[in-house]
């Protein structure tokens, strides 16, 4: 299976490097590292170019494909960034699991809802 270049939905500033990385299966740290070391050795022009119009040319990442990507990120290996991220989603779900519960019990112990359920029950 062949995967094709995307820009990363997560990405820091565009999200080149980052779907580089998850694309070829690299450390995200390394091509950072090597992309800043480019734009400092050669002083803007030619990386800078090239990093400006893969912003331009590359589309973003399927939303399918992230979602795959981050429901199996926790129960799969993966570098220490995907990790993060995959536990910030997981604790932002529980997070809005946990208010909407919360917004159940308010109902559920407001008096308007007791009253409610003495007049009417039978």
């Amino acid at each position: 299976m062949t995967q094709k270049l995307y820009r990363s939905r997560n990405g820091v500033i565009f999200g080149v490097c980052r779907g580089i990385a998850e694309t070829f299966d690299l450390s995200l740290f390394w091509i950072r590292l090597g992309f800043i070391a480019a734009f400092a050795i050669t002083l803007f022009f030619p990386t800078g170019l090239i990093y400006l119009v893969l912003a331009l040319v590359l589309k973003l990442e399927p939303i399918e494909s992230s979602l795959n990507r981050s429901k199996n990120i926790i129960f799969e290996g993966g570098n220490t960034s995907s990790r993060k991220v995959g536990l910030r989603q997981f604790k932002a779900k529980f997070d809005s699991l946990e208010n909407r519960i919360r917004r159940m019990e308010s109902h559920v112990t407001d008096r308007a809802y007791d009253w409610d359920k003495r007049f009417n029950t039978e």
